[in-house]
């Protein structure tokens, strides 16, 4: 039963072989091809490289001791940052001045010890001093091996066994080797354990009964069907081992095993590991760098089981009253979810790990309005606003849209939402539309719809946002299906222009708001013969440049129902569908142009400029001209420039320039009817 050999490659993983085979070549035991270094380095290379793609977290410190030792061999710039490489109870480091000392012990054994020597002496006593040489430089070389213990670090145990099988009279030595290699297996380390089974069998002195002896080649077995969680629960089941189970999490951790990786970083956060802020802050760091480490060498195979291993360690017990752990799953679910945007990754899956970050990011808002520093992500801040959306609280919701548009300001989203959170507290509605009109320029339909609401129904749009929503309206692809048909809602949208310079005839065109079961229903009421008739009866100059159909007929059907749909009882902003079918009253193909309407109004402002009494005339009424001449000519004719507290501001029209001293933004009495006349020059 017990006499089984185990190959190296069946034990170790490729991190271990990869240090296996860098010893052998360091130590000048490598035999043939392999003393090669093109073959052995090449070898060494690869091995470390894939223990790397597996997310080990030792293995990047010997490539980069590699590249640094052995030039041209690899760049240092294609090497995983060891800055990003978390620290997880064990340093990397550690392990390379650990390897670095065994290397350099063994050459110093092999130069004092390797070679058989005959010792001549020409007497007794001249044989005594040179044997009491050698047991003073043999008691050295055991004073340096022995230091090798004070480096905290899973190889130094194996190190010191095997240096001290080199060293002469073994027999005294083989009690402190095989202490020196229990030591090591139960730290554990894997190579430890293959290399103490290779001992005892050696040397014979395998004992089947000695428990320790047996355990040691269970978890072999273990380890060869590549089931080292087995190992774990192996001990976690027996009250004498038990204590071991943290000693493996860790060992696995180093090896890039995501349940164990998890389990140290929360470990980090630990309230009694944080004696002081500079401890607690280096222990987030620390377990941030775990997170970060577990989502970048992650496996798109193994993202399902990596997703449920993070969601079941939120719901462990180990989660009660434990807000900074909370806080850095949270995190870890989040940086997950970018992973699948990034690999355009899809399951069915997904909606009860969403179910579970919302309500995470609730438990951490109730503890602490502010997220942690970490958590300060625009799609986290985006999210934390949807949440408090579905809890109602508006205020809330809109500072965390606010935080997320500063993250991002060109995101249509952000904007859509934030003004979504306005709407719900009827407030602000200038502010809305900024951003409505921001979110649909980008075609979102949902701001769309709800810049129609605003700016028609709720009649909050002044004239040129009416000209902008028609612009989007008429830009929209017929293929995008609104809450109603896009025609109805640019003859409504012209209405309302024709409303803004006549409001009386408002009454012909009624919006109105019915709460309907669990649903409102937006109903449009059309009076088209009404408006038609009435707008035949008004002057076209105080019209806008908008003509209705005259060839068709537009009178509604008294038997017709008026045009409806309805809306999400919980927000304006969400339509849901359409009741029944459109009607039109303007001709759909007579073509609204906005350009035409703000020319219209730059000529009427320039004309109402030119008849200010020079007397009255002020800077801010160069700053009207400036516009208006803009618009009709798009170049600057009319400077104003703010030169200062003292030396007020200076004023270019056309080719006359004033002075407007400081104090006020009256130009000096000499200029106004010089300026007067340039403004009205300035006029097409």
């Amino acid at each position: 039963m017990f006499n089984e050999t185990f190959k190296l490659t069946d034990i170790l993983d490729e991190f271990y072989q990869g240090l296996y085979y860098l010893a052998l070549f360091e130590t000048k035991q490598a035999k043939g091809s392999m003393a090669h270094p093109s073959f052995m380095l090449n070898k060494v290379i690869a091995l470390f490289d894939a223990a790397c793609d597996q997310g080990h977290v030792i293995a990047p410190y010997f490539l980069h001791y590699i590249a640094q030792t052995y030039e041209g061999w690899l760049e240092i710039d294609d090497l995983p940052q060891l800055e990003k490489v978390p620290c997880i109870i064990e340093k990397g480091e550690d392990w390379l001045t650990a390897y670095k000392k065994f290397v350099e012990l063994y050459q110093r054994i092999d130069k004092t010890f390797g070679e058989a020597k005959i010792v001549t002496a020409q007497n007794e006593r001249q044989a005594q001093q040179k044997a009491k040489t050698i047991m003073r430089h043999r008691e050295t070389l055991v004073a340096k091996i022995k230091e090798l213990s004070l480096i905290h670090c899973g190889l130094t145990n194996l190190f010191i066994a095997q240096l001290m099988q080199l060293l002469p009279d073994t027999a005294i030595t083989q009690k402190s080797i095989m202490y020196h290699y229990e030591r090591g297996v139960e730290r554990p380390n894997i190579w430890a354990m293959y290399e103490y089974y290779n001992y005892l069998n050696s040397h014979k002195i395998f004992d089947t009964t000695n428990p320790s002896h047996q355990r040691l080649y269970d978890d072999l077995l273990l380890i060869k069907n590549h089931d080292i969680v087995a190992v774990m629960n192996h001990y976690a089941k027996q009250d004498v081992s038990s204590k071991l189970t943290p000693k493996w999490i860790v060992a696995n951790a180093c090896n890039g095993h995501i349940d164990s990786i998890l389990y140290v970083a929360l470990e980090h956060l630990d309230i009694k590991n944080q004696a002081d802020e500079a401890s607690k802050s280096t222990n987030l760091a620390t377990a941030l760098l775990c997170v970060d480490w577990i989502v970048n060498h992650l496996n798109k195979d193994d993202f399902m089981s990596t997703l449920t291993s993070v969601s079941s360690f939120i719901d462990s017990d180990i989660m009660k009253n434990q807000i900074d752990k909370v806080a850095l799953l949270t995190l870890c679910l989040f940086k997950l979810f970018v992973y699948t945007t990034i690999h355009d990754y899809r399951s069915s899956k997904f909606e009860q790990f969403i179910t579970q970050f919302e309500k995470n990011l609730y438990l951490l808002w109730t503890n602490n309005p502010s997220l942690p520093a970490y958590l300060h992500y625009a799609d986290v801040f985006e999210e934390m606003g949807v949440v408090l959306l579905q809890h109602k609280n508006y205020i809330e919701a809109e500072k965390f849209f606010r935080q997320a548009l500063l993250k991002e300001p060109n995101n249509a989203s952000y904007h859509c939402k934030l003004a979504s959170s306005l709407n719900l507290q009827d407030k602000s509605y200038d502010e809305q539309i900024i951003h409505f009109l921001f979110a649909a320029n980008q075609g979102n339909k949902e701001a769309l719809e709800q810049l129609f609401i605003i700016c028609a129904v709720q009649d909050y749009g002044t004239e040129e946002n009416l000209e902008q929503l028609y612009l989007l309206l008429q830009q929209l692809d017929d293929e995008v299906h609104l809450f109603i048909d896009k025609t109805i809602l640019l003859q409504c949208v012209m209405f309302e222009l024709y409303k803004k310079h006549d409001p009386d005839c408002g009454h012909f065109v009624q919006y109105r708001f019915e709460k309907i079961e669990q649903n409102y229903q937006l109903t449009i009421d059309f009076n088209g013969e009404g408006l038609k008739k009435a707008l035949a009866e008004k002057d076209e100059v105080s019209m806008p440049d908008i003509t209705p159909n005259t060839t068709l007929d537009t009178t509604p059907d008294a038997t017709e129902p008026p045009i409806k749909t309805d809306l999400d009882k919980t927000s304006v902003s969400k339509i849901s569908s359409v009741t029944s079918k459109n009607t039109s009253f303007f001709d759909p193909l007579n073509k609204f142009d906005p350009t035409e309407a703000k020319n219209r109004r730059a000529r009427k402002a320039l004309e109402k400029i030119n008849k200010i009494p020079v007397k009255n005339l002020t800077l801010r009424d160069l700053v009207k001209a400036q516009k208006a001449y803009e618009t009709l000519h798009g170049k600057k004719a009319i400077k104003v420039s703010a030169k200062g507290k003292t030396s007020g501001s200076r004023a270019q029209i056309g080719r006359l320039f004033c002075h407007i001293p400081h104090g006020g933004d009256r130009p000096s009495p000499g200029h106004q009817q010089a300026i007067k006349n340039q403004i009205a020059s300035l006029q097409p």
